[in-house]
């Protein structure tokens, strides 16, 4: 158990990496922290020679010191697009000169700011056996939503919310499930923050795309073979980006901005150590900007192109002294750690190549 994240500090083509057991959940309000304090958490962290394999990693960053380049994700951030795009403009401010770039497909976007063949090394997963009934005896009026589906079919918009069936045993049992699809209840297109499920899945009959929002480890393979007459895009770009990729009008349907700016303010608060009673009050080293315009147009997913990888999706995108702490209950959080000081870790061990 636990909430299992890597960094990565790069210099040049030397990859220093580090491994954390409990911070995955804390990426944002992390990061948020800036620059030089984010950095000084990382070098306390405990110094790997390899990166964890996909399926266990849950959050990664990496700091490219020369080129100034800083990617991220986590399996645990807020993914309604309006707060996404809200929170990386403030973020900028704090890494002023950085790149900033959610990796929004996980590690395949990662692979190219490495530089190495992480993603190429690892086995692919198979998703598990699909049961048809799944898909063709879901029932209609199940109060459970496990899935919503955009389908646009000749030049109509269709939405609809499975009960039993995900968007991964969709995937699976491949476009017949189109049809099958098509004879549940429509509803309206929700607006942002009020879908019934957080997990979806766009199908673009006419142009013959699928566009998921999240992304799985292995589910771009397995969706090439059920699906061949189909591109398929794959990200965690949220919603909303999930509709203006798929080219449907999304004015009206955004979130409140008042609605962002309170969601924004929760996950940038510095999270409490894993032991409340031993939180550090750090508020004196973490200053806070001033509230940024929601911009829906706001470039906040630059491409990736990479061979043999999910499609890109669109719209776009200091050395401390310090000493590892004593962890407590073997946690340990950056709170916690940013209280300490001491003596410089040892030098990381190079990623082998």
């Amino acid at each position: 158990m636990g909430d299992r994240a890597n960094y990565v500090i790069k210099t040049g083509r030397k990859l220093d990496i580090y491994y954390n057991k409990w911070s995955a959940t804390r990426i944002e309000s992390d990061l948020y922290l800036g620059e030089h304090i984010f950095l000084d958490f990382v070098r306390t962290c405990d110094v790997h020679e390899h990166l964890l394999d996909p399926i266990f990693l849950e959050a990664f960053v990496i700091a490219d010191i020369e080129k100034k380049i800083l990617g991220y994700w986590s399996w645990h951030m807020e993914m309604e697009t309006s707060v996404m795009r809200y929170y990386q403009s403030a973020l900028q401010e704090k890494w002023p000169d950085w790149q900033i770039i959610h990796l929004a497909n996980n590690m395949y976007d990662a692979e190219p700011l490495l530089e190495i063949g992480c993603v190429a090394q690892q086995q692919p997963v198979e998703p598990d056996v699909l049961d048809v009934n799944m898909i063709t005896y879901d029932p209609i009026d199940d109060e459970w939503v496990n899935g919503l589906f955009v389908i646009k079919d000749e030049g109509e918009i269709h939405v609809v919310a499975s009960h039993n069936a995900t968007v991964e045993s969709v995937i699976c049992y491949g476009q017949a499930a189109v049809s099958v699809l098509k004879t549940r209840p429509d509803m309206s297109l929700p607006k942002e923050g009020e879908t019934p499920s957080s997990d979806h899945l766009l199908i673009d009959v006419d142009n013959k795309v699928l566009i998921l929002n999240a992304s799985q480890f292995g589910l771009h393979e397995y969706a090439a073979r059920q699906w061949p007459d189909y591109t398929f895009k794959m990200g965690k770009i949220g919603y909303l980006a999930m509709l203006e990729t798929g080219g449907i009008n999304t004015a009206g349907l955004e979130m409140p901005q008042q609605k962002v700016i309170d969601i924004f303010n929760h996950i940038i608060k510095p999270k409490e150590a894993d032991e409340p009673s031993e939180m550090w009050d750090i508020g004196q080293r973490a200053t806070y900007g001033p509230f940024y315009d929601v911009e829906p147009g706001i470039k906040t997913f630059p491409p990736q192109k990479i061979m043999g990888k999910p499609a890109a999706l669109s719209p776009e995108i200091s050395l401390a002294k310090t000493a590892k702490p004593k962890p407590i209950s073997g946690k340990t959080s950056l709170i916690q750690k940013l209280g300490n000081g001491g003596s410089a870790l040892p030098d990381s061990f190079k990623a082998s190549q």
